[in-house]
């Protein structure tokens, strides 16, 4: 099982602009202080093991994306939320995984012109689909043709074992 492609979000930057805080994002994840960080955490391992390691992290790091939602606080203020995805399938350790998600979540994301944010790991929790990375009102799901709802159980496939018939039909991160 891979881990999710949603990493975390962003919230109060003073921008619309995913380019702005892309770049910052990459500023941020390549900086010394990330490099120091994953050198440590491969440190204990061989070298062609350590080498491998910091190649997949690399390419990680460069499959990074934003996705900007239309968030807003009290009286319709706009407050943009940027959501930050990595393609977790180059990372196959879940703990790693873990420890490096953990990392990039708890950095500071700053730049003139937008302002200064330390983010969180944040999940909303979308009642129609499950998913985490956008709350209930920007749920893509109703808009596809043919759902029905959280409860059609022709257009959405079924867990089997132990756990109930609606819970958790989407994993974390869920891209379509």
């Amino acid at each position: 099982m891979t881990c999710p492609s949603f990493l975390f979000a962003i919230k109060g930057l003073h921008t619309n602009s995913e380019d702005l805080v892309e770049k910052c994002i990459q500023d941020t994840w390549n900086n010394d202080i990330t490099t120091q960080f994953i050198q440590n955490g491969v440190a204990p391992m061989g070298k062609k093991e350590r080498d491998n390691a910091i190649r997949s992290i690399q390419k990680f790091k460069d499959s990074m994306w934003t996705e900007l939602l239309d968030t807003k606080g009290e009286g319709g203020i706009q407050k943009p939320t940027f959501n930050m995805y990595a393609n977790s399938e180059l990372i196959n350790d879940s703990n790693a995984w873990s420890n490096i998600r953990t990392h990039l979540a708890g950095r500071s994301y700053h730049n003139s012109k937008f302002g200064h944010r330390q983010n969180t790991i944040t999940l909303n929790h979308c009642g129609p689909c499950h998913g985490v990375d956008h709350p209930r009102g920007l749920c893509p799901f109703p808009e596809i043709d043919g759902w029905k709802g959280p409860g059609d159980t022709n257009t959405i496939p079924q867990r089997t074992g132990r756990y109930p018939r609606n819970s958790g039909r989407f994993a974390p991160g869920f891209r379509f």
